[in-house]
């Protein structure tokens, strides 16, 4: 999109009353990463202006008028306020940090965040709660030295400071009435909850929405998804499957992973890889030549040659016998040979050098490149000097 000045300062204005990169990204309809490198290229770094202060309400009202002449801004800017749970009339008076719902609601609420990570709900479920996604749920984790995975393997709260953050959670009823929406997804009343953990209940509620989840999801598994990991099961490699269906062997392991994620009876990767990683008669007929040819006396290079392989096959070859083996195989190197074709080569160039052809001239005849020439020259001490050398300053 074409960046025009209303559009920066309105960017400008929203970052310092606190919205993240990527909500604003979404009203531009951009990347976050195309708003850091707008940043840079106007001279400001985004992390520097949320540390600033709103701007003053003249300024601010004048940037956002200006934004708002076009109906689709308006809209997308209207989407944005709403998701953080404020009315879009009240946004045009004053700035979003004046409200008790700021766009870091959820920092505020952190307590209650971490209390029902530690009792084991979804982080999705959780931020159900917030109008936000799962992201923001990691990063508030982050931004207070904690992971989401490390607070769930978290035993849960002790009963005073846990019924002290949920009624603190709850004494605003629209917080009240969306906790229990949640947990009745789980079903879960919101005073059971109240009185005792999760874990305690009888039936174990990430075991049931684990259940009513694959069992929802499992109808959405078309039948390719279910040969794919029929074959997968039979041994057969990734690339075999993904040619048999003619897609890529990165899909096919997508595939498998949703396969898994999804159904009660998923494939079992460790045991396929068994089966796959043995070697077939040709790989076998291969590796016996590689290991003669060894012995006889041949380098990586000669032998992958003459077997038509590359180089770092016939020496992963070699090291994967040695490994095993009680008398390990000694590869003849070739550095000797390297080092006697370098030196007729130097001496080839300054015989040209002396007879006084150019640099360009002898790389092109020896079929190598200039900077090869040149170094060899000026080991040689064959540099001329210079036609226009500059004066030296007084």
């Amino acid at each position: 999109m074409t960046w025009k000045p209303q559009h920066i300062n309105f960017m400008v204005l929203l970052i310092r009353e606190g919205v993240s990169v990527r909500d604003i990204a979404a009203v531009f309809s951009v990347s976050a990463d195309t708003l850091y490198a707008l940043g840079r290229s106007r001279g400001f770094r985004l992390n520097k202006l949320r540390k600033m202060p709103p701007l003053p309400p003249e300024e601010r009202s004048k940037i956002i008028q200006e934004f708002c002449r076009h109906k689709a801004a308006t809209k997308n800017l209207r989407s944005l306020v709403d998701s953080y749970g404020i009315c879009f009339k009240d946004f045009l008076e004053q700035p979003l940090t004046a409200f008790s719902q700021t766009p870091h609601a959820l920092h505020h609420h952190a307590d209650i965040v971490f209390l029902l990570l530690r009792e084991g709900i979804n982080a999705y479920d959780i931020a159900s709660i917030f109008s936000a996604d799962s992201g923001k749920i990691a990063y508030l984790a982050k931004s207070h030295g904690f992971r989401v995975v490390e607070l769930k393997q978290m035993p849960p709260l002790p009963q005073d400071e846990r019924h002290k953050i949920i009624q603190e959670f709850c004494a605003k009823p629209s917080n009240k009435e969306k906790l229990r929406s949640m947990l009745k997804t789980y079903n879960i009343l919101l005073e059971d909850f109240i009185v005792q953990p999760i874990q305690k209940f009888d039936d174990t509620v990430k075991r049931d929405y684990a259940h009513q989840h694959n069992a929802l999801s499992a109808r959405f598994l078309s039948d390719r998804d279910k040969e794919i990991a029929e074959l997968r099961r039979k041994g057969n490699t990734l690339a075999v499957i993904a040619q048999n269906y003619g897609i890529s062997r990165e899909r096919v392991r997508q595939l498998i992973l949703r396969y898994n994620r999804i159904s009660d009876n998923p494939v079992d990767n460790e045991a396929v890889k068994k089966t796959t990683q043995l070697p077939s008669p040709e790989q076998l007929e291969r590796r016996k030549k590689i290991l003669e040819l060894c012995r006889s006396g041949l380098t990586y290079r000669e032998i992958a040659e003459a077997l038509g392989v590359t180089k770092g096959h016939a020496y992963n070859t070699i090291y994967d016998y040695n490994r095993t083996a009680e008398h390990p195989l000694q590869v003849r190197r070739d550095q000797d040979e390297r080092k006697e074709k370098y030196r007729k080569r130097r001496e080839a160039i300054v015989v040209e050098r002396k007879k006084g052809k150019t640099i360009h001239a002898i790389a092109e005849q020896l079929g190598i490149s200039c900077a090869s020439v040149n170094k060899a020259v000026k080991k040689a001490g064959l540099t001329r000097p210079r036609r226009n050398p500059k004066k030296k300053n007084r």
